[in-house]
């Protein structure tokens, strides 16, 4: 492992070397993690690269072959954008490294049948290079300026889940059971003859935290059971505290990865309003962080059992049947990626039950109130 300096005083010096290097280990350890399992043979013939920042290239990286063996990120990609988005395109210049150095003898183009077959073996994009939009930009686009099917529907459920801020019950468990129907649409919206290659993306919702807090995991399984997408916990570097935190990544299509980002905005603001509107004599016993944590899990229970009453209904139903298709290739596109994935169940103690019970009574109105304004959500970023 080594790091790299374009030139004196390029940006690499103003934000230390330090950050370089915890940059570099980090890079070092998903490339790890990633080859760890490749197929035996694979393994045989890699070796880990030198990584390299570089502040001006024309694509967010490149891979080397030969005698360097060098492994370049954009360093704006690094400063500016979502760590998923750099993941992304780490793992598109490790199947260039796969053929590079696994299939020597193959002559084709760099991105050419062979190195496809790779990136849908483990689970890379072929397009995340040159000038193609970062995940965090795809991700973040306004729906508007796409005319796309996918585009529409996903702009609606968004204005659903924004706009449901009736204080009527029926009006908001309307606007939910529609929103529900809307993401079940995208699984028909693919074309019969298989033509169109389907995007599966990994994404990032919220800010990642130093614990997995019980109400987080509720409101992740909310996500996997009901919007059609899978989540899993993953950690990511913090440069600047120079430590680990955990995010809650989402998988499955961009539409639906996208909804459920909505959802868990919209969820977390509802949490918030409902607590600093619930009377003081309920939470008089435990105000502080821990109540509100009781009161959050409760609501999102409460939230929960109300969908699970929806699922009868004939159209969420048939909706849902229709992408059973859809969940299977999901399921594939994450064995690519983690191909050891394992699951865990944890049980938590409740310590205020009237808390619990006040937020699953809020949980159970299904009250999405609005302010979806995507602009306030901030990454942090590296100082240049």
């Amino acid at each position: 492992m080594s790091t790299k300096s374009s030139a004196p005083g390029a940006p690499e010096e103003k934000w230390g070397r330090n950050i370089a290097v915890t940059a570099s280990a980090a890079l070092l350890n998903e490339w790890e993690s990633l080859t760890s399992c490749f197929p035996a043979e694979w393994q045989r013939r890699l070796r880990p690269p030198l990584f390299s920042f570089k502040a001006r290239m024309d694509g967010w990286g490149c891979w080397h072959g030969g005698e360097k063996r060098l492994l370049e990120i954009n360093l704006s990609l690094l400063l500016q954008h979502s760590w998923q988005a750099v993941l992304e395109v780490l793992r598109h210049e490790v199947a260039h490294q796969v053929v590079s150095e696994c299939f020597p003898e193959v002559r084709e183009s760099p991105h050419g049948q062979k190195f496809r077959e790779v990136c849908r073996a483990i689970g890379a994009n072929p397009a995340a290079s040159g000038t193609y939009p970062t995940l965090d930009q795809r991700m973040q686009a306004d729906e508007n300026e796409s005319l796309s099917e996918e585009a529409r529907l996903t702009s609606k459920v968004q204005k659903l889940l924004a706009l449901s801020k009736s204080a009527n019950e029926n009006e908001a468990r309307q606007a939910l059971l529609k929103a529900r129907e809307l993401t079940a649409k995208y699984s028909l919206s693919l074309p019969e003859d298989g033509k169109r290659e389907e995007e599966f993306v990994a994404w990032a919702v919220g800010q990642p935290v130093a614990r997995k807090e019980s109400h987080l995991l509720i409101l992740a399984n909310i996500l996997q059971e009901f919007y059609q997408v899978a989540v899993v916990w993953m950690q990511e570097p913090d440069f600047l505290m120079q430590r680990q935190r955990y995010a809650m990544v989402v998988h499955g299509a961009c539409g639906k990865v996208k909804i459920a980002s909505y959802v868990y905005d919209c969820l977390l603001r509802q949490i918030d309003s409902s607590w600093e509107q619930l009377p003081w004599q309920v939470k008089a016993a435990n105000p502080g962080a821990r109540g509100r944590k009781e009161f959050a899990e409760g609501l999102l229970r409460g939230f929960r059992d109300a969908l699970r009453q929806q699922n009868d209904s004939p159209e969420v139903q048939a909706l849902v049947q229709s992408g059973r298709d859809q969940q299977e290739r999901l399921q594939e596109y994450l064995r690519c990626l983690y191909p050891r994935l394992v699951k865990f169940s944890r049980q938590r103690r409740t310590w205020d039950p009237a808390l619990q019970a006040a937020g699953q009574a809020e949980g159970k109105k299904l009250i999405l109130h609005p302010g979806l304004d995507r602009r306030e959500k901030q990454r942090k970023y590296l100082p240049e």
